[in-house]
């Protein structure tokens, strides 16, 4: 817990020394643009996630996503957006005693997308859920099913939402409900863009389980920061989570830490 924080310490000071290296314009741009999950930017953010008194037995979580993000330009109009998810989870004393390292269901995510000059922008398209087959983390079944996302950017806000639903399809268990989900995530969210690559935001992945009649509804308010080191964008990113609905097994409250690599 200690050395968690002192990495989210260690990251604010980059986040506030590096700031000499911005080149506004650039920043404020490109800041604009990592808002905007179908713009025309190649990204790659690695997300930490902490999530603690997870559980009945109160144990902590941590999962790192690396979600790289690529945007292909089909034609004045039109993009194509592939956002994949892959979660890289640790978790203690969930399970009494005892600790489980792994690797999540991997999702892939393809919208299409018209382009980012348009002040209104919508995508939709599919969305896949490939089993890792880990025997702590894996659903060890193929999911698919609908994405979708609207958003407007007045001025310096952004504000729009984003949603899929995964049905399991095949996989062991394929017989009967073992192993099966449906699952809904909807992703408010709302960004304010402040001056020199710094913006401010709200968003909420909310999930429901329809087999377990669950609910997981986290509240995120977002911190970033976009700069230059050498030629290359880094934007940097603190939030603290709390969740206002959770399963049994789900967490109370967390934070996140997140760096995007931009090309």
């Amino acid at each position: 817990m200690k050395k968690f924080f002192r990495q989210l310490i260690f990251l604010a000071l980059i986040m506030t020394l590096s700031a000499q290296f911005a080149v506004a314009d650039d920043v404020d741009e490109i800041s604009k643009k990592l808002a905007n999950p179908v713009s025309d930017l190649h990204n790659l953010p690695l997300r930490y996630d902490y999530d603690k008194d997870v559980g009945p037995y109160y144990g902590s979580r941590n999962t790192l996503r690396i979600q790289p993000v690529m945007s292909f330009k089909l034609n004045d109009e039109w993009s194509l957006i592939s956002r994949t998810v892959i979660p890289l989870i640790t978790q203690h004393d969930v399970i009494p005693d005892s600790t489980q390292t792994g690797v999540g269901d991997i999702q892939e995510s393809l919208f299409f997308s018209t382009t980012t000059k348009s002040h209104v922008i919508f995508g939709f398209g599919p969305i896949v859920s490939i089993p890792t087959y880990d025997d702590d983390f894996s659903s060890k079944r193929f999911g698919a099913g609908p994405t979708a996302l609207v958003l407007i950017d007045p001025g310096k806000w952004t504000i729009g939402g984003l949603a899929n639903h995964v049905w399991s399809f095949a996989g062991p268990g394929t017989e009967g409900d073992k192993g099966y989900f449906s699952k809904t995530m909807v992703q408010p969210f709302i960004t304010y863009q402040l001056p020199k690559g710094w913006s401010v935001g709200f968003n909420s992945e909310t999930t429901y389980d329809w087999k377990e009649n669950e609910w997981l509804v986290p509240l995120t308010v977002q911190v970033s920061k976009v700069v230059k080191i050498g030629e290359m964008p880094v934007s940097f990113a603190l939030a603290p989570n709390y969740y206002i609905e959770r399963p049994d097994s789900g967490p109370r409250w967390g934070a996140r830490a997140v760096v995007t690599l931009v090309f």
